[in-house]
């Protein structure tokens, strides 16, 4: 497995979830809705409403998407040691974003506590079920995500 497709695999759910909190206002609005568990949607509408609450500009989300795919802890990576440099520039770059912003003394660790509730959510297999099963006609995320690559 090449690098690129080892890093997506392991946070495709979490990048899927933050493109949909960019670009949707309300999970219940969507016909997606139907096929969600009670409980999910709430969560999701819970965490989509703390992310709008972040206000995130656009450098800020181009960190985050690097601190989430850059993970030196995913199993089957060749060069570990350049994924965390990769992660650390990335984490250091949201910082030095977000002390731009108002508060500045508060509003990185805000950003990177929301992380955690983020990753919690985003379970690939239930997200795989759910969003690509019905958008991909079954194919296993591995085989959309490499066709994604080509």
């Amino acid at each position: 497995m090449t690098g690129q497709l080892c890093l997506l695999e392991g946070a495709w759910a979490e990048l899927f979830l933050l493109f949909a909190f960019e670009s949707s206002t309300s999970f219940e609005d969507k016909p997606i809705s139907k096929f969600l568990p009670t409980r999910l949607l709430q969560t999701l509408n819970v965490l989509q409403n703390n992310f709008k609450r972040l206000e995130l500009d656009q450098s800020e989300l181009a960190c985050l998407r690097g601190v989430l795919l850059f993970r030196p802890e995913l199993p089957g990576l060749e060069n570990v040691a350049l994924v965390q440099q990769l992660q650390d520039q990335s984490i250091l770059a949201l910082q030095q974003q977000s002390i731009r912003r108002l508060p500045p003394i508060t509003r990185f660790g805000r950003i990177l506590l929301f992380l955690p509730t983020l990753r919690l959510v985003a379970d690939p297999k239930l997200f795989e079920t759910i969003f690509i099963n019905l958008a991909f006609d079954n194919k296993p995320v591995n085989k959309v995500l490499e066709s994604l690559m080509i």
